[in-house]
């Protein structure tokens, strides 16, 4: 036992000594093939431990490092070949430690997209770590997938990949974020600042959500209200309240109608949070909220078809805002009761728009 700690004290302090090096000793040395030999190592000999060391980002770091050294030197076809070759090297590493992973750890990827495929491992030995540990690993591994992915320029499986790191921890805001950014390249601002708000908050944030959610906000800020498309206004107004404009009677009466879904009303509620409780504005968002609350209800108990999902979703978030909880409370999902968000993000981890994408 002694000697395994010694084993694995050693790789550690070698890891930490690579990471370490300057731009010339990595030349010298394989740098990333070094590090992702160690941390895969690590990571599968004592998950929970090398989680809490940062393994998986500094492996991820050593295979970015790589990729992007790759695309630094020219824009010659030499370059975009070197480019392609790292970049299918990294996929390589990811998907060989996600086998490994799962093999010592069963991590719970059941559904995983293509090309990862889940093998019952037959070994009678298993690994010990916490369900912590596996949900974190794999969706933060199913990003760094994702990733990849994009460098490929495949759009849709880079989607899959990302949609599935959330499906599997919602609290990745990494993931969020990424998505996010994926909505704002195909053209659905709302799609991204619904995600990069989801990327905020939360118990594991991504660390510039909030300045891609401003990227919008501005591009939204003038304009004709009046000239706008629903989504459109709904930024705008968004973008008002961000920078504490004030919302006239005629703005207001146009959004009430319109915060009918998750995508549009959870960027309404985090506003809220950040707004003086005894503001006008404060005030103004809280009567629409009862108003579509109010509205919502009286809708779904006339209605004669079955309950949408969506409709489900935006009544529990009007009702959850409107109760005693605190706002910061609901947007990070800390409870875990059947109606917190939690338990709605099977449904609304997928804006309306997703399948398009």
């Amino acid at each position: 036992k002694m000697g395994a700690d010694e084993k694995r004290s050693r790789k550690i302090g070698q890891l930490r000594s690579i990471i370490g090096m300057n731009e010339e000793g990595k030349d010298e040395l394989d740098y990333a093939f070094k590090v992702v030999e160690l941390a895969t190592e690590l990571l599968v000999e004592d998950l929970d431990s090398s989680l809490s060391l940062d393994h998986h980002s500094q492996l991820w770091s050593a295979l970015k490092w790589s990729i992007d050294r790759a695309k630094g030197s020219t824009k010659d076809k030499i370059s975009l070949t070197n480019t392609a070759s790292s970049v299918a090297s990294a996929f390589s590493c990811l998907m060989n430690l996600l086998y490994l992973l799962d093999s010592e750890y069963e991590l719970p990827c059941s559904n995983a997209p293509s090309p990862f495929m889940s093998t019952p491992s037959h070994s009678l030995k298993k690994g010990e770590a916490s369900d912590e540990s596996k949900t974190t690993i794999l969706s933060y591994l199913s990003v760094r997938v994702g990733d990849l992915f994009r460098y490929k320029k495949d759009i849709a499986a880079s989607a899959q990949w990302y949609r599935y790191a959330i499906t599997v921890d919602p609290s990745n805001g990494e993931g969020w974020n990424q998505i996010g950014i994926l909505s704002a390249q195909l053209g659905s601002p709302l799609d991204a600042v619904y995600s990069y708000y989801r990327a905020t908050f939360t118990s594991n944030p991504s660390t510039i959500a909030s300045s891609n959610i401003l990227t919008i906000l501005d591009a939204q800020l003038d304009g004709d209200p009046e000239e706008m498309e629903d989504d459109s206004f709904v930024l705008h107004s968004l973008a008002l309240i961000h920078y504490l404009r004030p919302l006239p009677p005629p703005l207001l009466s146009r959004l009430s109608p319109l915060l009918s879904s998750p995508r549009r009303l959870l960027p309404f509620i985090a506003a809220l949070s950040s707004l003086d409780h005894h503001s006008s504005t404060s005030s103004s968002l809280l009567n629409l909220f009862h108003e579509g609350f109010e509205k919502l209800k009286e809708e779904i108990l006339h209605s004669e078809t079955p309950l949408d999902s969506s409709c489900l979703a935006t009544l529990t978030l009007y009702s959850r805002v409107l109760s005693s909880q605190s706002i910061d409370s609901l947007l990070e999902g800390r409870s875990r009761e059947d109606s917190d968000l939690f338990q709605m993000d099977h449904f609304i981890c997928y804006p309306h728009s997703s399948s398009s994408q």
